[in-house]
C-alpha cells in the first residue's frame, strides 16, 4: 500500500505545491505590527483593546533598517505584517517587501499600489456582511466592505480574512459569495 504523501504527490498540481515549499527551504518566521497609527476602530479590535497603539512609533524608516538587519542575522526569511493599518506605512512596508518574502493584512481601506508590491499577497479583512462590517468597523457610517471590495476588486494578490463576529456565523456563506465574485 502506498502511503498517503505518495498518493497525493500523484496528483501534479500538489506535486508541484510540495516542491515549491521544498524548494523555499526552512521558514523562520514573523508577526510585525508595522505602525501604531489605523484609519478605523474596529469594536473589539485586539489592537486598541492591549492599547497597542499607545506605543511610542518608530522615529523614522532608520528603525526599520536595524529591526530587518537584526531579523536577517536571525535567520528569519518571512514576516507577517500587521497593526495597526500597514498601508499607512507604505515606506516601511516596502523595506520589509523587500527585505524578506511577507504577506500583509489590512482594512482595504488605502488601497496597497501594485508597482513596488507586485507579489505582495495582500490579507483584506472583512468582519461580516456590509450592515454587520459598517457598525463594529466603520463606527455605523462607513461602508468598509464595499470599500475593500472596490479597492481590491479582481486583484490577484488580494485574499480575505473572515473574522466571525459573535452571532454573525450566518454570514459567511453571502460574503464569501460576494469576495468570489469581487474576483478574490
Amino acid at each position: 500500500m502506498a502511503s498517503p504523501s505518495k498518493t497525493w504527490l500523484a496528483d501534479p498540481f500538489l506535486a508541484r505545491l510540495h516542491e515549491a515549499v521544498r524548494a523555499a527551504g526552512p521558514l523562520r518566521s514573523i508577526s510585525v505590527d508595522l505602525t501604531n497609527a489605523c484609519n478605523l476602530r474596529c469594536t473589539g479590535c485586539y489592537y486598541f483593546a492591549e492599547r497597542m497603539d499607545a506605543a511610542a512609533p518608530a522615529d523614522d524608516t532608520g528603525d526599520v533598517d536595524t529591526f530587518i538587519a537584526r531579523e536577517r542575522e536571525r535567520g528569519t526569511n518571512f514576516a507577517t505584517v500587521v497593526g495597526g493599518e500597514p498601508s499607512l506605512a507604505l515606506d516601511q512596508l516596502k523595506k520589509l517587501y523587500d527585505a524578506f518574502r511577507i504577506n500583509v493584512a489590512t482594512n482595504g481601506q488605502v488601497p496597497i499600489p501594485v508597482e513596488g508590491f507586485e507579489r505582495l499577497p495582500i490579507g483584506v479583512s472583512v468582519w461580516g456582511n456590509r450592515e454587520t462590517d459598517r457598525r463594529l468597523r466603520g463606527g455605523g457610517k462607513t461602508d468598509v466592505f464595499e470599500r475593500a471590495l472596490t479597492n481590491y476588486g479582481g486583484d490577484p494578490r488580494a485574499f480575505w480574512y473572515y473574522t466571525v463576529a459573535p452571532g454573525h456565523a450566518h454570514e459567511v456563506e453571502s460574503v464569501v459569495e460576494r469576495c468570489v465574485a469581487n474576483g478574490n
